[in-house]
């Protein structure tokens, strides 16, 4: 026996607001892999085409890719993570 407390048992159903924060997060996951794919319309197309400078178009690019990727991995993360307490104030933080 531990003296630890017990928050969570797993022959429990989640609460239904888990059931809800994990559709925002799957949401906004899905936003940010978005911008990541518009990212690439920056880098690969033809700046002239997007009436903008190159070094801006690249700037550009490189910024939606990196906060994109980092945001995606951020809100993904609690999707795949187990029903722990840290977990749950993980969640609170990317709200």
């Amino acid at each position: 026996m531990t003296d630890e407390p017990v928050f969570f048992r797993d022959d429990e159903p989640p609460p239904g607001v888990i059931l809800w924060f994990k559709l925002y997060s799957g949401f906004m996951s899905f936003l940010y892999l978005l911008c990541v794919g518009a990212s690439f319309i920056f880098l690969l197309v033809d700046p002239a085409e997007l009436e903008i400078e190159p070094v801006a178009a690249k700037l550009v690019g490189a910024g939606l890719l990196v906060v994109g990727l980092a945001l995606f991995i951020v809100c993904l993360l609690p999707l795949l993570l187990p029903r722990k307490p840290w977990v749950w104030i993980y969640d609170v933080v990317i709200i």
